[in-house]
């Protein structure tokens, strides 16, 4: 069901949404109100966030693309040839979600050196966000993933998806961009830092930072690369980072 609102140029639709964004709040029990009952003034162009907000993510998108991250900007408005009018498409990024992959890429991109160093060893990046989940099957079992990368052989994109697990509270989404990233930059070069930390590994016996470092050489370089950006994500863990595994990724970053 939709109710639709005109202005002297074009019509709008105000669509009803799905969340109740602010619970003690009466006002937001009507699921159509999330516009203030002013869809002139106010729309919710992906379904999750206020029109006031739109500008915010534009902002990103455009922050992120000076980083080389094209983000699949799905969210804005749309013209409903059905009804004839203005609408708009709900998109797939919630405002947190993008803030959460601008702080991973400026993190990553601070511990390497800063965004010249980012983009001549991670970029061109393209990053989608996938509403549902998605398994994989390791060590015989289906697991749920957060995310994941493709290196297109044919274009050097890397493409990354982030999936609802991603971002579940009670782990740092930017943890998930950050290991995703990894895996693009060691695409760009060859592959060459898993095989490097696959030496670094054979040589010290040093143990992987995490479980799923054990999966393969290109998920421990990747697991090392969240860890090296963001060592709390193992400070609970008896699998601490080898000082070798830093030593090496400051070679990484000034010999590549």
């Amino acid at each position: 069901m939709m109710q639709a609102s005109a202005s002297s140029s074009k019509r709008t639709v105000a669509i009803s949404t799905s969340l109740v964004p602010a619970p003690g709040n009466p006002q937001s029990l009507n699921r159509y109100a999330y516009v203030y009952n002013n869809p002139l003034r106010y729309t919710d162009p992906t379904g999750h966030v206020a029109y006031h907000e739109r500008t915010q993510a534009d902002e990103i998108a455009l922050w992120l693309n000076h980083y080389g991250i094209a983000i699949n900007q799905d969210w804005g408005e749309i013209w409903d040839y059905s009804l004839n009018i203005y609408g708009w498409n709900e998109g797939s990024w919630d405002l947190s979600d993008l803030e959460a992959v601008q702080r991973a890429v400026q993190d990553l991109s601070t511990k390497m050196g800063g965004r010249a160093s980012f983009v001549a060893r991670v970029t061109p990046v393209s990053i989608s966000r996938v509403r549902g989940s998605h398994t994989v099957k390791i060590n015989g079992e289906e697991r749920p993933v957060r995310g994941d990368a493709l290196d297109a052989s044919w274009w050097p994109v890397t493409y990354i998806r982030l999936f609802n697990e991603c971002f579940e509270p009670g782990r740092p989404a930017e943890w998930t961009v950050v290991h995703e990233l990894a895996h693009a930059w060691d695409f760009r070069w060859g592959e060459m830092g898993s095989e490097w930390i696959k030496a670094v590994a054979l040589t010290t016996r040093a143990r992987r930072p995490s479980r799923y470092a054990e999966t393969n050489d290109m998920e421990h370089w990747a697991e090392v690369v969240k860890a090296w950006v963001y060592p709390e994500s193992i400070s609970t863990n008896p699998r601490m980072l080898h000082p070798l595994y830093y030593r090496y990724m400051n070679i990484a970053v000034g010999g590549w």
